[in-house]
């Protein structure tokens, strides 16, 4: 059944284009041996390159009535490591129990409006596990600690603790994809389109000669551009309840700290924005939304679908049909293959 499944997903592949080479430029160590070029580059966008899965983007995805069996390679306890100084930089790596590695890895990133949440809330990616990938759930930077940018530098340094263990820890360093939902889905869109981007960087947090650059993406229903959510949400439909995003002490305001409607706060918005990095060298990128979310608008993940197709880069867009912000059908057998088939066609050709 299950390779039935994903024989027929792989059958609706189409190419989108190459995948990137890493941008970091003047941090890197000449020694490094993942400073060579992404091996799936193929420098154009003319099908010469390997297939870049599309997964019927555009196409509402309905969900199937169940829940995906469990992992019980998921159930084993992780090995929890130190990837940077301080208690929020922590995670959890899961390494499947058959097989010898190295591993494709999946950096996943947890939800919870950038204020709660935790590296254990990782249920949404664990199965994955099973599927013959490393996973490391991290924890990063709260903005009850910390605003933007402290977030993502979090996330990169994780990244970079990997990729310098991956041989210790049986992980492949060439296929690194950053996973994550909510605000979590928010920072992996952001690690997968600000690859190389120093301003998004601190390279204090340790591992500086190594790169934070992923191979692909996976956003389940992201914000993106913090500024339009209230006005997406009405246009929704959603009540005006809802709309309270731009309000001073939203997730939103405290993420970039300033109050997120507020004119003066724009440029701060464009910064936390992954569509502002979009470049002709972004990776696959893949994104699922619910179709009833009045949390984060649909239209958020279709602004960045739109930045992707507008570069020329591969991205599949697809709402969840029925589904709200993080419901159950996020567990469904459906949707669980979805985001198993985009990474299987990068990863596992």
């Amino acid at each position: 059944m299950k390779t039935d499944i994903l024989i027929l997903l792989l059958a609706t592949f189409t190419a989108c284009g190459a995948m990137p080479n890493d941008r970091d430029s003047g941090t890197q160590d000449a020694g490094n041996p993942f400073d060579a070029g992404n091996p799936f580059d193929a420098g154009s966008l003319d099908g010469g390159g390997p297939t870049c899965p599309n997964l019927q983007s555009g196409v509402d995805l309905v969900p199937t009535l169940d829940t995906a069996p469990t992992c019980a390679d998921a159930m084993v306890a992780p090995l929890t490591l130190q990837y940077a100084a301080g208690a929020d930089h922590q995670l959890d790596l899961r390494v499947p129990r058959t097989g010898s590695g190295p591993f494709p890895t999946v950096i996943w990133i947890h939800g919870g409006g950038w204020r709660m949440g935790s590296r254990t809330d990782v249920q949404q990616a664990v199965r994955l596990v099973c599927s013959g990938y490393a996973v490391a759930s991290i924890d990063y930077r709260l903005t009850t600690t910390a605003p933007f940018p402290a977030q993502i530098y979090d996330v990169k340094a994780a990244i970079r603790y990997l990729r310098a263990n991956a041989q210790l820890r049986q992980l492949d360093a060439q296929r690194f994809a950053a996973f994550g939902s909510s605000a979590g889905g928010h920072l992996a869109a952001l690690a997968t389109t600000s690859g190389g981007v120093a301003e998004l960087e601190d390279l204090s947090l340790g591992n500086p000669t190594f790169s934070s650059a992923v191979q692909a993406g996976v956003a389940w229903f992201a914000p993106t551009d913090l500024a339009q959510m209230d006005a997406q949400l009405l246009t929704q439909g959603c009540s005006s309840g809802s709309a309270h995003h731009g309000d001073p002490g939203s997730p939103e305001s405290d993420l970039v700290g300033c109050t997120a409607s507020s004119a003066s706060c724009a440029a701060a918005i464009r910064r936390a924005n992954p569509i502002t990095y979009v470049s002709a060298s972004t990776p696959p990128l893949s994104m699922l939304h619910g179709s009833v979310d009045c949390t984060v608008p649909n239209m958020q993940t279709t602004l960045l679908r739109q930045a992707m197709d507008a570069a020329s880069r591969c991205a599949s867009k697809r709402s969840v049909v029925g589904a709200s912000h993080g419901g159950p059908e996020f567990q469904s057998t459906a949707v669980q293959a979805n985001v198993q088939g985009f990474l299987d066609a990068l990863f596992k050709p």
